[in-house]
């Protein structure tokens, strides 16, 4: 779910995954950041601009996993 979409931000958040022990943030396609938690904000965002993203959740012993959907938004001008 995306949310608080503002000029130069927005969050994300997900559903956990059993077995996770973190997620990598897919932001247009490149890694954007890690997080340990359901939850991640974007910051540095260009305003008016149209984002696509997706997350990969990570275990301790493998690669990460599949994508989720991927999830569009659109910064506030």
């Amino acid at each position: 779910t995306i949310s608080g979409v503002a000029k130069t931000t927005a969050r994300a958040s997900w559903n956990k995954v059993a077995g996770a022990t973190g997620y990598n943030v897919i932001l247009n396609g490149k890694p954007h950041g890690e997080t340990d938690g359901a939850a991640y904000t974007f910051r540095g965002l260009k305003p008016n601009t149209t984002y696509r993203v997706n997350v990969k959740a990570d275990t301790a012993n493998q690669a990460p996993g599949p994508s989720s959907a991927t999830k569009t938004f659109k910064t506030k001008k």
